[in-house]
């Protein structure tokens, strides 16, 4: 994969950095934690304290848009970013499943 940054703005009111990139690939849509890692790296920064936001993907194309926001601490973006943000794309904690895995799957079977 790779990445293409077409902004790096800076928001000195909330502490963090506001990125807009282009990522580029062959396969499948990238998973936001490796398009987090991909970005982290790209500009040095700490991927405990950067969040990706978007990725949207225009049909047909291996190239998405990616918006993301960088930190200046992991505290600063746990008070800021809501926990549906944060988790997204993360790994399932304690052996929880993700809702839809087989477990959590509604039954289609009709019962006799």
């Amino acid at each position: 994969m790779e990445i293409e940054i077409k902004s790096n703005k800076e928001n000195k009111a909330l502490e963090r950095k506001e990125i807009e990139a282009y990522a580029k690939y062959e396969g499948m849509t990238p998973k936001r934690e490796d398009v987090k890692e991909a970005i982290c790296k790209k500009l040095g920064l700490d991927p405990s304290s950067t969040i990706v936001i978007k990725i949207a993907q225009e049909y047909g194309d291996k190239k998405s848009f990616v918006l993301a926001r960088s930190y200046s601490s992991k505290e600063i973006m746990e008070r800021i970013e809501h926990e549906h943000l944060r988790s997204r794309g993360s790994k399932a904690k304690d052996g929880a499943k993700p809702a839809g895995s087989e477990d959590n799957a509604p039954n289609d079977k009709k019962s006799e």
